[in-house]
């Protein structure tokens, strides 16, 4: 099984492989056209090809990475983001593009070439029926849905639902938008070229957007909207745990896609048994966090009405349990 899954993961890199350099080829073919047929739409495709190489390429990288004895997950989160902020700023100078194009109309309206919008949709067309002809669903979506599920409500699962026809027409839909306008544009129709640009620029930031901010939520350590009410229950769970006198201060957050770390700082009667109370809050939260810190303070039971507990003595634990997570704990 082990050979046959490493065999498996050679034949995706290599797929990944294929389709990122087929999208390299269209991204250089279509900074050429961009260039040169002074159409909005083709810079704001540019954009979007962009966006999709580099997602490819974060699907190397992840893969690539999982292949070492020791993955940093941390390098994709940080891929993510940087393709995701791009995606934005990008997406930006387009409508700041647009903006140029409306107020200079009047005085010299460019003329974008028809034809080459045309060949520019159908070599997009191509590739993304090629990509999704070669690689399985889940990579032809990219390992980006992965970095969405850390702070979406919804699990991986549900964000990679859909029938292939309807993600084959997703990825589709840019170049498809194209083929209107170049029709207007034979036509002699000049605004069909900065609302096309618009068109494909807001469905780039529909992608990006979230994506900036699901990584962007891991990088600074916030805690994911996904996981609140289940680790509200947790902290209840625990607050009640026999021995326990509060939960003082806690701080979860995302690492990576599927790994969640946090830390906690519990207050327990000095006669209680902290081996027990460990036992019990890494069972709690086993479920959903992968690294676990935990700082106990005993209080002297018979002082805590009076408001001056003495002074906790420290002890540290390490343990380990490994249930399809690792779970570390820490107690100082």
């Amino acid at each position: 099984a082990y050979t046959s899954s490493m065999g498996q993961g050679r034949r995706d890199m290599r797929l990944l492989a294929a389709n990122a350099l087929l999208r390299l080829v269209l991204l250089c073919y279509v900074f050429i056209a961009a260039s040169t047929a002074e159409a909005l739409c083709l810079t704001a495709l540019l954009y979007r090809a962009g966006f999709d190489f580099f997602r490819v390429v974060l699907s190397l990288l992840w893969r690539r990475e999982h292949q070492n004895t020791n993955p940093n997950d941390r390098v994709a989160v940080l891929v993510g983001f940087s393709n995701g902020a791009l995606s934005l700023f990008t997406g930006l100078f387009v409508f700041f593009e647009i903006l140029e194009w409306i107020f200079a109309f009047h005085h010299e309206a460019p003329t974008a070439d028809a034809g080459a919008i045309v060949l520019v949709a159908v070599a997009s067309l191509v590739v993304t029926a090629v990509s999704h002809a070669l690689l399985r669903q889940d990579l032809v979506q990219g390992d980006h849905v992965r970095l969405l599920s850390m702070s979406r409500r919804l699990p991986e699962a549900a964000l990679r639902g859909g029938e292939p026809g309807a993600q084959l027409l997703h990825d589709a839909a840019p170049a498809l938008i194209l083929l209107g306008p170049a029709w207007l544009l034979s036509a002699g129709w000049v605004p069909a070229d900065p609302l096309a640009a618009i068109a494909v620029a807001v469905s780039s930031l529909g992608i990006a957007l979230p994506l900036t901010s699901s990584t962007g939520r891991a990088l600074v350590l916030a805690c994911p909207p996904s996981l609140a009410p289940a680790l509200a229950t947790c902290l209840r769970e625990t607050a009640t745990t026999e021995g326990v006198l509060e939960v003082d201060r806690t701080h979860f957050w995302p690492f990576a896609p599927g790994i969640n770390r946090g830390t906690i700082v519990l207050r327990i009667r000095s006669d209680a048994n902290e081996q027990v109370i460990i036992a019990k809050v890494q069972h709690i939260f086993s479920h959903l966090l992968s690294h676990l810190t935990i700082q106990v303070e005993k209080v002297e039971w018979h002082s805590v009405g009076s408001g001056h507990p003495h002074p906790p003595p420290h002890s540290t634990h390490h343990g380990d349990f490994h249930e399809e997570q690792l779970v570390s704990i820490n107690v100082g």
